[in-house]
């Protein structure tokens, strides 16, 4: 995987820097999967050439005009950011963007021909700059829009004024290509395919599996790898190959030192045997990761371990162990400022309190789940500690608190919805 990225570093490294170059448009044969790979490329070949000026956009199409109002409005807050920097150097600003840009009525390629002749008259006039241009979306939901989008950039026999100065790249869809039969059937020349990318999930553990066999990779190189094999087993419920794994792993940590590696691998066992149904030994295990010796770069191993071991507990219905665990969690979470666990501990705290009959208790940390996941958009989160809530109203027969959180939690609901399909209700109640 290692050697693939690096290939494609240097064949868009090669594509960029070469300024005689007859093909001057290369289209990716990707799947969306894929499209971070190229993307991590690209910033790589940006950081070897700051000549040129790269602008590349991932956000989805669904439609022409939603895909072209996000770019121009990235394209802006660039060039704030560039302006603020020349401001620093005393230098003047940058003018805004031509009004074209944003004219709905253009042709859309028209409306990037022009944002590419902005920047381009901002370039110094000497010395060799190019702009390399990206339109690479994370999923084509819509290839028509695609197509509309990109059809006046690819080139023709009199190639227009802007495109010596600009390499462009596309993407097409491996499962689905429409672009590729397109440029065929038009016979359309100066266009390269780049299609030899492989960083499927199956190429990814080929990949790491012979890091991880190759006697001549460095042994701290061969031991992430079978960390990450060790993940992948459990993922697929392969337990015993998975804890054989983690059982390597911290051995080759115990005797090289690293008690952080060290915690994260008992940490790993621990979720096998927890997943496995072995419960009282996960429980052994985490405790085992958390004698561990303290230090500042442990609490986030820690915080880890007290997150499986309080699952481990609920799952035993051990409540007092679980409610302190929760705590010291909560505690490490808070000096790391990691918000995001918080909002699974005070969940799990006031199911656990719950379950004590601790119902002032449950219904202050339920409460503070809520408003903390609603904030974090954390949906999933807020909606089962507003169940949880709720249940709490309806059993001590408070109606009125029941009904105000039942309204809240079809309000949230709503606002998850509109989250996961944020244009779908954007285009809602449009004539």
């Amino acid at each position: 995987m290692r050697a693939a990225l690096q290939q494609l570093v240097q064949d868009l490294s090669e594509f960029v820097a070469d300024g005689e170059r007859d093909d001057l448009v290369l289209v990716f044969d990707i799947t969306d999967h894929e499209v971070p790979y190229v993307l991590t490329a690209l910033e790589s070949v940006d950081a070897e050439h700051p000549e040129h000026v790269f602008l590349h956009f991932v956000h989805p199409i669904r439609d022409v005009e939603s895909y072209l109002a996000e770019l121009m409005a990235s394209v802006k807050l660039q060039i704030d950011a560039v302006n603020a920097l020349r401001a620093q150097d005393a230098l003047p600003p940058w003018p805004p963007l031509p009004t074209h840009c944003d004219n709905r009525r253009s042709r859309p390629s028209d409306r990037v021909k022009t944002l590419l002749g902005y920047v381009r008259a901002q370039l110094p006039k000497d010395g060799d700059h190019r702009i390399i241009l990206g339109l690479l979306p994370a999923s084509i939901e819509n290839p028509i829009a695609y197509s509309q989008l990109i059809e006046g950039l690819l080139p023709t026999e009199d190639l227009d004024g802007w495109m010596p100065f600009t390499r462009v790249l596309l993407r097409d869809q491996r499962n689905a290509r429409f672009l590729a039969p397109f440029v065929e059937h038009e016979k359309i020349d100066g266009i390269a395919f780049y299609d030899g990318l492989d960083f499927s999930p199956e190429a990814a553990t080929a990949s790491i599996l012979a890091t991880a066999l190759d006697e001549q990779t460095p042994e701290h190189e061969r031991m992430l790898a079978l960390i990450q094999l060790a993940a992948i087993d459990f993922a697929h419920r392969r337990y015993a190959e998975s804890f054989r794994k983690w059982g390597v792993c911290y051995d080759h940590y115990t005797r090289v030192g690293v008690d952080s590696m060290r915690a994260l691998c008992v940490c790993g066992a621990a979720d096998v045997l927890r997943e496995s149904g072995k419960l009282a030994a996960a429980k052994e295990k985490y405790q085992q990761g958390l004698a561990l010796p303290p230090s500042q770069d442990m609490l986030t191993p820690f915080l880890n371990l007290l997150l499986g071991i309080s699952r481990t507990c609920i799952l035993m219905k051990d409540w007092k162990d679980a409610e302190v665990y929760l705590d010291l969690a909560d505690q490490v979470a808070s000096k790391l400022c990691q918000v995001y666990p918080k909002c699974e501990i005070m969940e799990r705290q006031g199911f656990v309190f719950g379950q004590q009959n601790k119902l002032v208790e449950a219904r202050t940390r339920w409460r503070a789940a809520v408003d903390l996941s609603r904030e974090l958009q954390v949906f999933d989160i807020a909606e089962r500690a507003l169940v949880q809530l709720i249940a709490l109203f309806e059993q001590a027969r408070m109606a009125r608190e029941q009904r105000e959180h039942e309204r809240e939690l079809a309000e949230l609901r709503l606002a998850a919805k509109v989250a996961a399909h944020p244009h779908h209700h954007d285009h809602e109640g449009r004539v």
